[in-house]
Formats: C-alpha cells, sequence, structure tokens
C-alpha cells in the first residue's frame, strides 16, 4: 500500500498442504565466511576476558 492508501500489490496466502516439504538452503561460501567470523569474534571476546579478569581463567580451569 503507497503512502496515500493506493494499493500497489496484492498478497495472496494459501493453506499448507500435508506432506509437502519445504527445502532451505545456504550458500557454502556464506556459511563458511560467517562460521570463521563467528570463531573469531569467540575468540576475541575470550582473549579480552583473559585480559580484563585473569582470575576467571584460573576458575575456569578449576571447574574443568
Amino acid at each position: 500500500m503507497a503512502v496515500d492508501g493506493t494499493i500497489t500489490d496484492e498478497y495472496v496466502q494459501t493453506g499448507a498442504e500435508q506432506g509437502a516439504d519445504v527445502i532451505l538452503t545456504i550458500d557454502a561460501n556464506l556459511q563458511a565466511v560467517t562460521e570463521q567470523a563467528l570463531r573469531n569474534n569467540i575468540e576475541k571476546i575470550r582473549r579480552r576476558s583473559v585480559l580484563e579478569q585473569p582470575m576467571m581463567l584460573l576458575v575456569e580451569q578449576w571447574l574443568l
């Protein structure tokens, strides 16, 4: 719908059909880049935590 109230498009929704499958995919390169970014950020957080709270490292090692 446009700002002035004019209908610009119409969406039709149909009910689900039993037995119909939906397969979702993600680009393998996108997934690899995302996983690496996540690993990098987790490692950065761990390094910062160790520097800011050295006692926490001792507690974590003791608990393991």
